[in-house]
């Protein structure tokens, strides 16, 4: 497998849009490892962004929820930096092979990451009282970027302003460390080499279908 490669381009750019077609993403790693037909549904979107190099994400209008963890990142990687004494070395995307990248919202040293999410209030103080919640709902994200980069761990964090004011305690930010986890791990490059297999034969046929046409039209 080959070693991955970092690109210094901002996140939601053209250059990144485009560095994420015919790629499984970080977000699209548990589609990887679902059932069958969320596997098989991945492996036509990929193909299909490889034939047509356009991107199969739907176009959408971006939602209050979403707008906010966006405006609120920034002050949550402040919050994080000060907290953990850590610098974060922000990166576009990162990519390992033809076939998967992930765009973390920052590298830490040699060895680790970080990944940051705003939620809303309700969600993270499901996260404050049980932090296995947090850890739950992005596992497979998390352990795509481990999966990538070959990094040793990566801080999941879950930033809520709201929380910040003294008489709530100071709870706004939860750090939950994570490593890669070996079953995981294995799956996911289990699932991938399965992807690539059929993606290619999906190309392959495409390609076949294609000439015969040409060849159909040119008589």
């Amino acid at each position: 497998m080959s070693n991955p490669i970092m690109y210094n381009c901002e996140q939601r750019s053209d250059e990144w849009h485009q560095l994420r077609i015919g790629r499984v993403t970080g977000t699209k790693t548990k589609e990887l490892v679902g059932t069958k037909p969320t596997f098989v549904n991945l492996c036509r979107k990929i193909a299909a962004e490889k034939i047509t190099g356009v991107s199969c994400e739907k176009q959408f209008n971006i939602s209050a929820a979403m707008q906010h963890g966006i405006d609120t990142e920034g002050e949550a990687r402040l919050a994080y930096e000060l907290k953990a004494w850590q610098h974060i070395e922000e990166i576009g995307f990162i990519s390992k092979g033809d076939y998967m990248g992930c765009s973390p919202d920052g590298l830490i040293g040699d060895n680790g990451g970080v990944e940051i999410k705003c939620p809303q209030p309700q969600n993270h103080l499901s996260y404050l009282l049980d932090i296995s919640k947090l850890v739950k709902a992005y596992h497979w994200q998390t352990q795509g970027f481990l999966w990538v980069t070959g990094r040793e761990w990566i801080d999941l964090v879950s930033y809520c302003p709201s929380y910040g004011d003294p008489g709530n305690g100071d709870m706004e930010l939860i750090v939950a460390r994570l490593e890669p986890d070996k079953i995981a791990v294995e799956l996911i490059s289990e699932r991938l080499l399965e992807l690539e297999t059929t993606v290619d034969q999906y190309l392959e046929a495409y390609s076949e279908v294609s000439n015969i046409r040409n060849i159909v039209a040119s008589k």
